[in-house]
């Protein structure tokens, strides 16, 4: 019986070889694997036990700068970096031993870029002439650096985070609790890291600032605010009250759990002290200056002051507006450029003195004191005399920042001195010309020597107060009794002065008429 041949492609015959789908799928398979070699990125390499290049794909040989045929002339050896080539006998010897090796290697391209590569390689034996090594390779450069880049951010971020200058803390925004702290946060609050850690933010702050810090935190979390800021106090073991501005912002996303807080938190003790000294200053100075306003408006002295040293503008306390006859609040400048008439002038011998030379502009302008400058107020229905003392106001610079003035009414002494008031008289004058004048001897008596001493028309000399240095210097002169007639008739004195040079009292009794 003849058997079925089967089918045609079945048979083994060369010309139906062709049609074998198990030598096609091979085909196949080798062309799939040569796109991929040839393709591939990756460094795929043959070399044997000596470290000759072999084979390798023309890919990573451009990407070396290097086509295959140059490569693999080119000593394995050399293609690695100075550093890697002392250990690439090593390399081998592992290869000869245990049959792979792997690591990381750092390769040279032509241009001397320095490259990185992690690379596993297999020994074969079997079914080949000799021994060669498969080796495969991945450029793991990148990688490399932005780990290298990732470190080092991680190494600046952690050295700002433990040297910062302000505090730095995360919390649990839904318990409150401490997850991290800086140490700066920790020297603020007065504890230790690991003491933190069990503690909750509330439980370190002032009672009376709670309720606010719980609410801020609630609109955070409600993702009613992205962040908030507040002035808060933190309670030290020691009871002792630190201020700080703490800002505070959501560090994950919405909805992410756990949420957290992150706070940064600045110690403002000192500032705060420093305020409150500055206002309790403040308020001192306020004080002392309405003092010195209620003292400048009492004294009884007129007073002139000028906030620059031009004096455009002066002002005068009480006492100035009624010797000028100013209005409240008026300006008693007569340098002042507001074109407004001042009821007075000021005149020297009869002569008018204008603005520039009277005694707080000189003071002003020359930064020198004016003293006891003789000046006539003029006003439209009288005249008053006044000394004029005026005085630069020095800033800290060195510079003239103003000018303070004070006048003295000197009125009714310039009107005794022509005569027109007794008392106005020379203190001699007053017991020597009833003296001088006295047609017989009167008895003078020392309270510590009686002695009568004649006086006479031509014996002046003979009183101790005219000739013996006791004019000027007599203290007072006191009346105690006086008798007087009717006028034209004789009248008769009694008086009494005190020696400033002995200290002795001397009693006068004179006659004269009137």
């Amino acid at each position: 019986m003849q058997l079925h041949p089967g089918p045609k492609w079945f048979s083994t015959n060369s010309q139906f070889l062709e049609f074998d789908p198990i030598q096609q799928a091979l085909r196949d398979d080798a062309d799939w694997y040569r796109d991929l070699v040839e393709h591939s990125r990756d460094l795929l390499c043959i070399h044997d036990l000596q470290g000759r290049l072999i084979s390798v794909n023309a890919a990573s040989a451009r990407l070396l700068g290097y086509s295959p045929s140059e490569l693999v002339q080119i000593p394995l050896r050399e293609i690695f970096a100075p550093e890697f080539r002392a250990d690439f006998q090593l390399y081998l010897d592992q290869l000869k031993h245990e049959g792979k090796a792997s690591g990381h290697m750092a390769v040279l391209t032509r241009e001397g870029e320095r490259r990185i590569w992690q690379y596993h390689s297999t020994l074969r034996t079997e079914g080949v002439p000799f021994p060669i090594v498969r080796g495969a390779a991945h450029d793991v450069t990148e990688e490399r650096r932005a780990a290298i880049a990732l470190k080092d951010s991680e190494n600046r971020f952690r050295l700002l985070y433990e040297k910062a200058p302000v505090g730095i803390c995360l919390v649990d925004s839904q318990t409150g609790r401490f997850l991290k702290t800086n140490p700066k946060f920790c020297e603020i609050v007065g504890r230790k890291e690991e003491e933190l850690l069990a503690l909750d933010v509330y439980s370190i702050t002032h009672p009376d600032d709670i309720s606010n810090s719980l609410e801020k935190i609630r609109q955070l979390a409600a993702d009613e605010r992205e962040q908030f800021q507040l002035e808060k106090r933190f309670v030290r073991p020691d009871g002792s009250i630190r201020w700080a501005n703490v800002e505070v912002v959501r560090t994950s996303p919405p909805g992410e759990l756990p949420a957290l807080n992150m706070a940064t938190v600045q110690d403002i003790t000192d500032r705060r002290e420093s305020d409150e000294a500055l206002r309790e200053s403040e308020s001192r100075a306020r004080q002392h200056a309405r003092d010195c306003e209620t003292l400048f408006d009492a004294v009884p002295v007129p007073v002139f002051i000028a906030r620059e040293p031009s004096c455009h503008y002066i002002t005068t306390n009480r006492a100035g507006i009624e010797l000028l006859r100013l209005g409240v609040g008026g300006n008693a400048s007569l340098s002042s450029s507001d074109g407004e008439k001042l009821p007075f002038r000021f005149l020297r011998d009869g002569i008018e003195l204008p603005a520039p030379d009277l005694p707080m502009q000189r003071a002003g302008a020359t930064g020198k004191a004016v003293i006891r400058s003789p000046l006539q107020v003029k006003f439209d229905n009288g005249a008053l005399d006044v000394l004029v003392d005026a005085a630069p106001l020095i800033g800290e610079s060195g510079a003239v920042e103003g000018v303070v003035g004070a006048f003295i009414d000197i009125t009714e002494r310039k009107e005794a001195e022509k005569g027109h008031y007794a008392p106005a008289k020379k203190d001699s004058d007053l017991w020597c010309e009833p003296v001088h004048r006295s047609p017989g001897a009167l008895p003078l008596t020392d309270n510590r020597v009686a002695s009568r001493i004649p006086n006479g028309r031509n014996s002046r000399d003979n009183l101790p107060a005219k000739r013996q240095g006791m004019d000027g210097r007599m203290q007072s002169i006191r009346m105690i009794a006086s008798a007087q007639l009717r006028r034209g008739t004789r009248r008769s004195t009694m008086g009494r002065f005190t020696n400033s040079k002995t200290g002795s009292d001397v009693m006068t009794a004179c006659t004269g008429t009137c």
